[in-house]
């Protein structure tokens, strides 16, 4: 079971469950998210996966250089 929650830009999780089955959720909730985001930004499916991996791959990047960490 994966439960997410937003608010205010604040991430939370809970997760349990087996890591094939932890898995195979975010990867379905990934789906289900990409697809909203392409219908509310009238893109197609694949733009929007695109943006959402190219906006990640930013803000982390971002994060981990305020941190002054490194990957």
């Amino acid at each position: 079971m994966v439960k997410i929650k937003t608010e205010k830009g604040k991430i939370t999780a809970d997760i349990v469950g087996s890591h094939e089955l932890i898995q195979k959720e975010i990867i379905a909730t990934s789906i289900y998210l990409t697809g909203l985001l392409a219908m509310s930004t009238n893109m197609s499916f694949d733009a929007a996966a695109l943006m959402i991996m190219q906006q990640s791959t930013l803000a982390h990047r971002q994060t981990m250089d305020d941190l002054g960490k490194e990957e």
